[in-house]
């Protein structure tokens, strides 16, 4: 007599990160260690230009200083990670695995130097990348940038 063996199927869980519980220009590292994920080199901020407003409440990240770049680090991999990014420039989302090998990148549409009143349509644009397996995701660009509603799927 043949057996079948059960699967179960296991869904991720699904995080999204709206940043509202931050202060303006609080430099954010673990504040979100307890769902299992850290940034380096980000700092909240309520935009006053409109062309760079929030998907979603009022702030907002952006990279620090002179930086061009933002990193969030998973305890536990993630299989899918993105977010709303908004640039006057392509922003690319690249991933890495625990060892720091490249496991994929992405980028958004280039707007090429639209004016504020026209940048509307392109922002925020969503970008995300889905991989197994992501340990590190690092949000670039060669003009300022803002990131809102940070999301990523966790496997139980």
């Amino acid at each position: 007599m043949l057996q079948l063996a059960q699967m179960e199927l296991v869904s991720p869980k699904l995080i999204r990160l709206d940043f509202e519980n931050l202060r303006p220009f609080e430099r954010l590292t673990d504040q979100y260690r307890h769902f299992g994920v850290h940034f380096s080199s980000a700092i909240a901020i309520e935009p006053s230009n409109p062309a760079f407003t929030p998907k979603s409440g009022s702030k907002l990240l952006m990279p620090m200083g002179n930086m061009m770049s933002l990193n969030a680090f998973f305890d536990k991999p993630s299989s899918w990670v993105g977010a709303f990014v908004c640039s006057t420039r392509i922003v690319v989302l690249t991933a890495y695995d625990r060892d720091g090998n490249f496991l994929g990148q992405t980028s958004t549409v280039s707007q090429g130097a639209k004016i504020p009143d026209e940048q509307s349509e392109f922002c925020p644009q969503q970008l995300d990348l889905n991989r197994s397996g992501i340990a590190k995701v690092e949000f670039h660009s060669c003009v300022p940038f803002t990131l809102d509603d940070f999301f990523f799927a966790l496997m139980p």
